[in-house]
């Protein structure tokens, strides 16, 4: 039986060009995100989310890779400064997300939900096997107090 254990199915190293490319990956996605930011108030919805979607989960893929190995290496060795730098950088680099992410939320937050006919609801209320395709728990409040406002 083998005792140790290798991070080499992740990076061979921090000097590894996958790592150097994954950590390039990263911040383009990050550029990417904080473009599509500055912009989304002159694209569709459909758009805004789908791309928005796709960079979150490019994003979130890419950093867990790097963030994994970085911290399985200073969990094998809590004095590796060079591990502990690349978690530094990563989280602060995924901090420079933050004024975009919120932009891109609340632009999702306030896309114009449909509100059912009363012909809908009462479908939906008598088809145990089809569920509401118009409930959205991101902004169930809203419709909540359009519903009550439209019956």
């Amino acid at each position: 039986m083998n005792s140790e254990w290798s991070l080499e199915v992740l990076y061979k190293g921090f000097d590894d060009p996958k790592f150097a490319a994954d950590f390039e990956k990263f911040d383009g996605i990050i550029g990417k995100i904080n473009s599509l930011a500055e912009g989304i108030n002159s694209m569709q919805p459909k758009e805004a989310v789908m791309s928005y979607l796709t960079l979150s989960e490019e994003l979130s893929l890419t950093m867990m890779s790097l963030y994994m190995y970085a911290s399985l290496r200073s969990s094998a060795n809590t004095k590796d400064a060079e591990a502990q730098s690349v978690i530094g950088r990563l989280m602060a680099k995924i901090s420079g997300t933050t004024r975009a992410d919120t932009v891109i939320k609340k632009y999702i937050a306030e896309i114009p939900m449909p509100v059912p006919s009363r012909t809908q609801l009462h479908s939906a209320a008598n088809s145990p096997a089809s569920p509401a395709p118009f409930i959205c728990p991101m902004n169930s409040s809203a419709l909540t107090s359009s519903f009550s406002m439209h019956l």
